[in-house]
């Protein structure tokens, strides 16, 4: 077997809004935000397979395996441990499944891969996916005599789906999400559901946020069917098209951030090109006594696309630092991991003090921050007709904060320029030496496992309160 499809259940909806997307000059997307997500997924299946304190025994290693750096597998293991909800011990997880066939001969088979990527697809495939938990309500699924996964005919079935993201921009409603559409409809044929829900499960707070979408039966499954299918066809014609030499078909918005073609989407690149240059071509830099009016509009506008082409740049250079070690210029900096030392402020220790120096301005310092505690003291001072006396009053307030232990020394890991300590500079021409800073030993913490009880769940469309669950153990990844 060695089906192609032109989409996969992750990137239909943007296919469907973009029909050139990632038909040309493809590069698989990759960013700290997807390695986050997809260590959160793993870690949800460990949870549902393993129990939550051997999951989150695990997560170092399954954090690791994804690329994140110390902080980010920190924030993973806070975020998992108030996550009180769990999948039951044996749920359906990571499931792929792909749609073949034609309209009115369809079939789902389960498939290898996941996350866009899938292998050995029949040769009659139009789309595959990876969902990341079902289950069945009121009744459990159960096995045939064939040993193949059923939903009982009086059970709906729950397809779900993880996300981990701090914003909902980039993800559809659950109502209009083709991504679930195509994965609840494949899971519904597979296991013979007559009936199927699919849920969006923002992993937050101590109980998530439950987004179900309406119920969907045959006559909705069969709707998604027939997206898929023109969906596929216009993107044949579509890579026909750029196979011919035509410029592919293009519809700029928020998916365009995780399309694989983006580097060198045609309406992109006049985007840079129109944010850099003037009527002219020359570059307009950024002490322009005079812009154009027209120069003027169209900077703002392209702004968010050089940013974001700049946070890509910087994301492949971090990558290649995780996978290789850092990388060494001629001057002996190197652009690389190190350990920065930064003074943080105890909050309860450094109270005491401040209300000393502040008086009823404390409240402005709520943060305890040194910016917080001046922009205190700037207020205060104004207050009382004084100027110029912030620098005093901040020397005299952190050598009381130090004297009193409120202020101690964390280390934390950066990724950025800097000149290791054993580094000798050599002489290059035209180079800047970069600033100094010391490397040292940076220790990881251990994410520390809790048993997390699940509890009723506030879900935003009315999903019932108390669920039975149940799924096969055995039916994990291939």
């Amino acid at each position: 077997m060695s089906g192609e499809i032109l989409f996969s259940a992750s990137s239909a909806s943007r296919a469907e809004k973009c029909t050139g997307s990632g038909l040309f000059n493809a590069m698989r997307v990759s960013s700290p935000e997807g390695a986050f997500g997809s260590a959160g997924h793993e870690s949800l299946y460990h949870r549902a397979i393993y129990g939550v304190d051997e999951a989150m025994r695990m997560l170092p290693d399954t954090c690791a395996r994804f690329g994140l750096t110390e902080q980010q597998t920190g924030m993973l293991a806070a975020r998992l441990r108030k996550f009180a909800w769990s999948p039951p011990p044996a749920a359906v997880g990571e499931l792929s499944l792909a749609i073949c066939g034609t309209l009115g001969d369809v079939r789902v088979v389960r498939s290898k891969g996941g996350k866009g990527h899938y292998e050995d697809l029949p040769d009659d495939a139009l789309t595959a996916g990876q969902l990341d938990v079902m289950w069945a309500e009121p009744f459990p699924l159960t096995r045939n005599a064939d040993g193949r996964i059923v939903c009982p005919v009086k059970s709906t079935l729950i397809v779900t789906d993880y996300k981990f993201g701090e914003s909902d921009h980039y993800v559809d409603p659950v109502e209009r999400n083709l991504q679930l559409a195509i994965n609840t409809t494949a899971a519904a044929l597979w296991t013979g559901a007559e009936r199927a829900v699919a849920v969006v499960l923002w992993v937050r707070d101590e109980h998530g946020e439950w987004d179900a979408g309406p119920v969907m039966t045959s006559r909705d499954f069969s709707a998604t069917l027939e997206r898929v299918v023109a969906l596929r066809d216009k993107r044949i014609a579509e890579r026909d098209r750029i196979a011919s030499g035509a410029l592919p078909t293009t519809h700029e918005g928020a998916w365009c951030a995780y399309c694989p073609s983006e580097s060198s989407c045609p309406s992109k690149l006049m985007a840079v090109r129109a944010a850099l240059a003037n009527n002219t071509g020359a570059l307009i830099p950024a002490i322009a006594e005079v812009l154009t009016n027209d120069e003027a509009r169209r900077l703002p506008i392209y702004a968010s696309t050089l940013e974001r082409w700049a946070k890509k740049l910087k994301d492949a250079a971090q990558a290649h630092v995780r996978r290789n070690g850092p990388i060494t210029y001629e001057d002996g900096t190197q652009y690389g991991k190190v350990v920065v030392e930064r003074e943080r402020i105890d909050p309860v220790a450094a109270m005491t003090v401040l209300h000393e120096e502040l008086g009823p301005h404390v409240g402005e310092a709520i943060d305890v921050s040194k910016a917080a505690i001046e922009r205190a003291f700037d207020s205060l001072h104004a207050d009382l007709g004084l100027t110029r006396q912030t620098s005093a009053a901040m020397r005299r307030t952190l050598a009381k904060l130090h004297e009193r232990k409120a202020i101690t020394k964390v280390s934390r890991e950066e990724m950025r320029m800097h000149r290791p300590s054993d580094a000798t500079p050599k002489e290059v021409a035209g180079a800047t030496p970069a600033a100094t800073s010391t490397e040292g030993a940076f220790e990881s913490r251990q994410a520390r496992g809790v048993q997390a009880q699940p509890k009723a769940v506030t879900r935003r469309n009315g999903l019932p309160e108390e669920s039975p669950f149940f799924s096969d153990a055995d039916d994990g990844p291939l």
